[in-house]
């Protein structure tokens, strides 16, 4: 603000110099970035803590899913059952889901593929077995009435929700 001041005073002759361009910035201390990972012992809370529903297993396997892969939200809501490489013990990301409208990842880079641990392969057959949507190009996650994608926001209400009962601190999904 005082740099603004005596800028505007020398834009009016009234002052010749501003003294505050030389003046060091004072730092500000680091603090806690936005960006913070679940302990296991917090993501097996987390997934307790979902609704013993249809909806509520898939959220548990979402939930397990992005904590042991580090996909993103739209990245997870995209996935269709041809980019789980059961084989390789991969997934495929191919692309991202947002506003409705399936694309390709963030960046080219984001087209990779991840490993799949035996537990997420495991919860990933599960869900398999259970869904009536088994197609290939069936999402991975998808509405349990409907077939469709999940609804990344609806998904992130029921996170935080499922995060307030499980106790844990105000972190987002990404």
């Amino acid at each position: 603000v005082l740099g603004s001041v005596f800028n505007a005073a020398m834009r009016k002759g009234i002052a010749s110099s501003n003294p505050v361009s030389v003046a060091r910035k004072p730092r500000l201390p680091k603090g806690d970035s936005d960006l913070r990972f679940l302990s296991v012992e917090e993501v097996e809370a987390l997934i307790r803590a979902t609704s013993d529903t249809d909806l509520g297993r898939i959220d548990a396997a979402i939930y397990l899913t992005a904590a042991m892969t580090g996909l993103r939200r739209g990245e997870i809501v995209a996935l269709r059952w041809r980019d789980v490489d059961w084989v390789a013990g991969k997934i495929r990301v191919r692309a991202s889901r947002r506003r409705g409208l399936t694309t390709g990842p963030k960046t080219q880079t984001s087209k990779r593929a991840v490993p799949m641990s035996n537990r997420v392969a495991g919860e990933l057959d599960r869900l398999f077995q259970r869904s009536a949507y088994k197609h290939e190009d069936d999402p991975v996650f998808c509405n349990p009435d409907t077939g469709r994608h999940i609804d990344p926001d609806a998904l992130t209400t029921r996170f935080k929700t499922a995060r307030d009962r499980a106790g844990l601190p105000p972190i987002r999904f990404h």
